[in-house]
């Protein structure tokens, strides 16, 4: 076997046994419905904390979802080392979040749907998953032009349309991992 079909053999065994960590975007997509809410009842300079102080929770979260959504966050698999360097580039981004709030409240959805998405093309390419290059790519796109276009429904719409992103995404990660067992059953990968 060549080495680029090791690699693919790897992304796909990583992304079955990991259920393409199913729970990490269902708990973003728990978060970002919170800050959807919470953009009706806080101010900007109070939904800015409550982001802030609450982005903490998103891996712990992902962590207690796992059980009931069949996820496995822990997969041992050359690739995973990768991991933290994905996650690594997305906490730079608050380098540039957190000096945006200090300037402008309203930036602050925008930022922070952008620079929390950094990781997405690398997980992407970790399983082999079209899903998360669209949800980032998408993801962008879209927070962008509600910024823009809805300026009044930054801290409420844009949060909401993230949320919403998240569960397509969970639902194409989930097509991803169904194909990518069948292809394993018919001619499997790994000993």
């Amino acid at each position: 076997m060549d080495f680029n079909q090791e690699i693919v053999n790897q992304k796909r065994q990583f992304l079955i046994r990991a259920n393409a960590g199913i729970s990490l975007p269902i708990a973003g997509a728990i978060y970002w419905a919170a800050l959807a809410v919470a953009g009706f009842y806080l101010k900007p300079g109070q939904w800015t904390l409550m982001a802030f102080c609450t982005s903490g929770l998103l891996f712990p979260l992902g962590l207690a979802l796992q059980k009931p959504f069949k996820a496995n966050l822990m997969v041992k698999n050359p690739l995973a080392g990768l991991i933290p360097y994905a996650l690594f580039s997305m906490m730079l981004s608050w380098g540039i979040i957190i000096p945006a709030s200090s300037i402008d409240k309203s930036l602050v959805p925008l930022c922070l749907a952008i620079g929390m998405s950094i990781h997405w093309p690398i997980i992407g390419w970790l399983y082999d998953s079209k899903a998360c290059q669209l949800h980032a790519l998408l993801r962008t796109i879209v927070v962008v032009a509600c910024w823009y276009t809805l300026p009044g429904l930054r801290f409420t719409l844009l949060p909401l349309l993230v949320s919403v992103l998240y569960v397509l995404t969970v639902i194409g990660l989930t097509i991803e991992v169904t194909q990518a067992r069948k292809q394993a059953d018919k001619a499997p990968l790994w000993v």
